[in-house]
């Protein structure tokens, strides 16, 4: 059995275990704009950096351009004997609602391959928010929450899925970027 890892931090004296495989990054939807995402991983966190995802609403624009998705298919390969998932989710980017009247939603849910459970980030701005924005899901409660993948059976894919959405009632022209999803692991002996 292994120690339980949580944000990087680990038993002195215990080696550290090896990190999962992230074999394949799939992105899907109207807010995933094809070669504008990228992913750099880092020891129990992953950066997914988006080009141009964006919800916004203006005077004759589609309904479509004020919801806007991007999901994330990731493949994780666990060493045997081990389980892995998100803990946390942390939103980073920026809304101008310009106005009251006018809110930015975003919501995130993921969930493993073959697990029940979802784990989820849900936050509504509302029009006092302009500018930069920083927004996670890691509390007790979520923790708790989170879906583990199943043990020793080889690779799974995670799914994120990331909505954003932009409203208003008057002529203001909100928009809502999103910069950042930063996705934090942990790992724990089966």
């Amino acid at each position: 059995a292994f120690a339980r890892e949580s944000f990087g931090s680990w038993p002195i004296g215990i080696p550290s275990p090896s990190s999962p495989q992230y074999t394949a990054y799939t992105f899907f939807g109207n807010g995933c704009l094809e070669g504008r995402q990228s992913v750099s991983t880092g020891f129990n966190t992953q950066t997914v950096t988006f080009g141009d995802f964006r919800a916004l609403q203006i005077l004759g624009s589609p309904l479509s351009d004020s919801r806007k998705t991007c999901s994330v298919g990731i493949t994780v390969t666990p060493e045997n004997g081990a389980q892995y998932r998100i803990v946390s989710v942390q939103a980073q980017g920026q809304s101008f609602a310009q106005a009251a009247g006018a809110t930015s939603e975003i919501t995130v849910s993921y969930f493993a391959f073959g697990s029940s459970i979802t784990g989820q980030l849900n936050n509504k701005l509302k029009s006092d928010i302009n500018g930069p924005f920083d927004l996670t899901n890691a509390t007790p409660q979520n923790l708790q929450a989170s879906p583990w993948t199943p043990c020793n059976l080889g690779s799974k894919v995670f799914t994120v899925n990331t909505n954003l959405r932009v409203s208003t009632r008057t002529n203001v022209k909100p928009v809502f970027f999103l910069n950042n999803l930063i996705l934090h692991w942990e790992r724990r002996g089966c």
